[in-house]
């Protein structure tokens, strides 16, 4: 399946962009036909079919290569009032690790929880994306005590799998003064499920029993 997958991607990006090249070059050549040539009905007709080549090779680039790499987290009021009332101060620092399961098909989730003291600089402007596009996928909500950031969520596109983007990380981010709890974890849907059974879990249960050493 592997190999398929790099093939069949890798096949088609080959022929997107064969498209897109030969396209130009169709149109260049059509351009100056019709500036030069009396009888302009088949150059004209030549360069529209060019134009929708061009727009078919670079719409396959774009599946390919662009389209889910960042999306929104469908997010439910309760879940960002959570966010906000949580007392971080009061969880110990270090890492930990949750195994939660969706009630809608039984999948299991591992969901990952880092909590530190004195680096906030991630949170002190918009976040940080290589793609700056991100910026426009992400929340940021605050109160007198908080200030949350739930990150775009980011896509694990691989040419060896179909389809090339098949899950999401969700990100949050919860700062209180000097003090950070990041929350993240990969999931095929996207809803906030998962992320409101973890802060369910530290508000009803704790994570002292969680930590992980990596």
């Amino acid at each position: 399946m592997r190999e398929f997958a790099i093939l069949f991607n890798g096949g088609l990006t080959w022929l997107a962009c064969g498209i897109v090249l030969i396209s130009l070059g169709c149109i260049t050549y059509y351009i100056f036909a019709i500036l030069f040539c009396k009888d302009k009905k088949q150059e004209k007709k030549g360069l529209k079919n060019s134009f929708i080549a061009l727009l078919i090779g670079c719409f396959i680039v774009y599946l390919l290569h662009y389209a889910g790499e960042f999306r929104k987290l469908n997010l439910k009021a309760e879940t960002v009032e959570k966010m906000l009332a949580m007392d971080i101060t009061k969880i110990e620092s270090g890492d930990y690790e949750l195994e939660l399961t969706k009630d809608k098909n039984n999948s299991k989730y591992n969901v990952y929880i880092n909590k530190s003291v004195g680096d906030t600089s991630l949170y002190d402007e918009e976040p940080y994306y290589y793609y700056k596009i991100g910026k426009f996928f992400d929340y940021r909500f605050t109160d007198e005590d908080s200030l949350v950031v739930v990150f775009a969520r980011s896509s694990d596109r691989d040419f060896e799998q179909i389809p090339a983007v098949q899950e999401h990380c969700s990100k949050v981010g919860i700062v209180q003064g000097d003090e950070v709890l990041e929350i993240y974890y990969w999931d095929n849907g996207n809803t906030d499920e998962i992320l409101k059974k973890a802060l369910d879990y530290i508000f009803e249960v704790g994570l002292e029993s969680n930590m992980v050493n990596y």
